[in-house]
């Protein structure tokens, strides 16, 4: 079970307050286990009832829709006024996607960008920005630790709290 985190409270707990509110927790906790456990018992049956039918039904669909899609290809002369056609039981068509850069037979992008450089320098763009991690990884070096508030930083670390009950493993029946 994963640990839960929450806003610490102000108020004072007593170490005995503390341990009746341990005992509330891991028992509403054992309750919230064994309730998803009989509800994934109760979801397994249902998706196994229907999973051959939808799986079926599926297999029907994507026929269909083969068959649709070749009869589409096949006729491109029905397309040329309009890109789609209606149906009785619907429209079908063909709709142009988003335009997209690819590179040519013989290119990689990485020989397509140094032509880019060369011919148009204008589509050429550089992203800046800091990197957080190299800062962190350095932050307790000399030059780091005097530059960090001079370049409007400092480096933080929260602190949350956690309770990790101790619930013993129930077999659950299937």
């Amino acid at each position: 079970m994963a640990r839960q985190k929450a806003n610490v409270i102000t108020e004072t707990i007593t170490p005995e307050d503390a341990n009746r509110w341990f005992a509330e927790y891991t028992k509403s906790q054992a309750q919230i286990n064994k309730l998803s456990a009989d509800m994934d018992v109760k979801i397994t049956a249902i998706r196994e009832k229907f999973d051959a039918p939808i799986r079926t039904v599926t297999d029907a669909r994507d026929e269909a829709f083969r068959h649709l899609q070749k009869f589409a290809e096949d006729n491109p002369d029905k397309f040329v006024k309009r890109k789609s056609m209606e149906f009785t039981h619907g429209m079908l068509g063909f709709r142009t996607g988003t335009p997209k850069l690819k590179t040519l037979k013989g290119f990689t992008w990485g020989s397509a960008l140094n032509l880019i450089k060369e011919f148009m320098p204008e589509f050429i763009r550089t992203k800046e920005e800091a990197d957080k991690e190299a800062i962190i990884g350095s932050r307790d070096t000399e030059h780091v630790k005097s530059n960090l508030r001079r370049c409007g930083m400092e480096v933080v670390q929260d602190e949350a709290f956690y309770v990790e009950p101790k619930l013993e493993e129930v077999a659950v029946p299937v």
